[in-house]
């Protein structure tokens, strides 16, 4: 499925959630904020499939081995 993520500017999310990047921000308690980025989704199909593309690409490196050597690095 081609559906972009659109998260809470709270929690640990945006450290990987670069907002028109690879997903949307939105303050929690932001109801007509989150309204209106969903109806960008819907209204945007084109933008939905990148970021949904860019957060593929973005979660593609979050594997083990990688962390692994991310951490040995430091």
């Amino acid at each position: 499925l081609e559906i972009p993520a659109i998260v809470s500017t709270d929690g640990g999310l945006p450290e990987l959630v670069r907002d028109e990047k690879n997903g949307l921000l939105r303050d929690p308690y932001d109801v007509p904020g989150w309204i209106a980025a969903t109806r960008h989704i819907l209204d945007r199909p084109d933008f939905a499939a990148k970021l949904a593309a860019a957060a593929r690409a973005t979660v593609a490196d979050l594997t083990p081995e990688r962390h692994a050597a991310r951490v040995a690095a430091v």
